[in-house]
């Protein structure tokens, strides 16, 4: 017959005492005494005792306040060259999201026009000068990814077409199409 498991969060049994926990390893004994020369902690100094309590302030006056209020600094009167911050981040975005063609296109020539207007502005305050050179580069980067992505779309959709024209007849199946166009896209990749 199995045992059932006992409960651990039932209460003892009064008519069956838990067993005695079994005896202490051998070589291990009290442990030592403390070590001579420590004992309680000396008494706190003569004066030195808890804080006076609070007195309250007089009925109708202002409490005490806590610290002074941090002084208030000037706003920075340092110029900025936002122009070449928003050239850089299109740029950069031109960049990340050349495969979507319009709008790298757009993201492109924008960040290119505003990374010239930030460059010129950069002459006259001098600052965001590297920001705005930066965002040219990257511009002119992203038009480039994006030319070239247009031109492999356009050259894949001229092979599907030329594929197409080559293989297609009236009375052909659906098989000999799907044949006939995988062969002529594949000529056109060995060529």
């Amino acid at each position: 017959m199995s045992e059932t498991p006992q409960d651990p969060y039932r209460p003892p049994d009064p008519t069956n005492p838990p067993a005695p926990p079994p005896p202490a390893a051998p070589g291990y004994g009290p442990p030592p005494p403390a070590a001579p020369g420590y004992g309680p902690p000396p008494p706190a100094a003569p004066g030195y005792g808890p804080p006076p309590p609070a007195v309250p302030p007089p009925y109708g006056a202002q409490p005490p306040q806590g610290y002074p209020p941090a002084p208030s600094y000037p706003p920075s009167t340092q110029p900025k060259n936002g122009v070449a911050i928003a050239g850089l981040v299109l740029g950069v975005s031109s960049l990340v999201l050349f495969w979507v063609p319009v709008l790298d296109w757009l993201l492109a020539l924008t960040g290119l026009i505003l990374s010239i207007v930030g460059i010129r502005k950069a002459a006259q305050i001098q600052v965001g000068k590297g920001l705005a050179i930066g965002g040219l580069i990257t511009s002119i980067v992203g038009l480039l990814a994006a030319a070239m992505f247009s031109i492999f779309i356009v050259f894949l959709v001229n092979t599907g077409i030329d594929a197409y024209d080559q293989c297609y007849y009236d009375g052909i199946s659906q098989q000999e199409l799907d044949r006939c166009m995988n062969e002529a896209v594949t000529d056109q990749f060995i060529k």
